[in-house]
């Protein structure tokens, strides 16, 4: 199978997970096409995509902290993504206004603390004879 991108490509590409994961960029790292071929149960469908890494920094901390996917830093990190997984090819990278406003809006709660203040726990009444 031919591609239209090539190695270096910067491509938007959607999830296989689902449509709630927003779109990410990736760099094209290595083709990868595997053959179909048969097996003594059943045959294996081929399938083609592509090796790729992360380009942007809030992307890779939108993907950890909301769903929790553990990529350490951009660049670093090879991700496989099928073809068909790929939305477009892009100049340049331009994070989703949606991802920077999950990252913003989400807040840490610290439990039992308010205004700097421990809540002193509530003693128990003890049983005087």
């Amino acid at each position: 199978m031919k591609s239209r991108y090539k190695i270096g490509d910067i491509v938007l590409a959607k999830s296989v997970a689902g449509d709630a994961i927003f779109p990410v960029h990736h760099k094209l790292v290595k083709r990868i096409v595997v053959k179909p071929s048969k097996g003594n149960t059943i045959d294996w469908r081929g399938y083609a995509g592509w090796e790729t890494v992360l380009v942007s920094l809030e992307e890779v901390n939108y993907l950890k902290q909301e769903w929790n996917i553990p990529y350490t830093e951009p660049e670093k990190d090879l991700v496989f993504i099928y073809d068909y997984c790929i939305l477009k090819r892009v100049k340049q990278v331009k994070v989703s206004q949606k991802i920077l406003n999950k990252l913003t809006s989400r807040k840490k709660i610290k439990r039992g603390i308010r205004n700097g203040k421990r809540k002193k726990a509530k003693k128990s009444p003890t049983k005087e004879k």
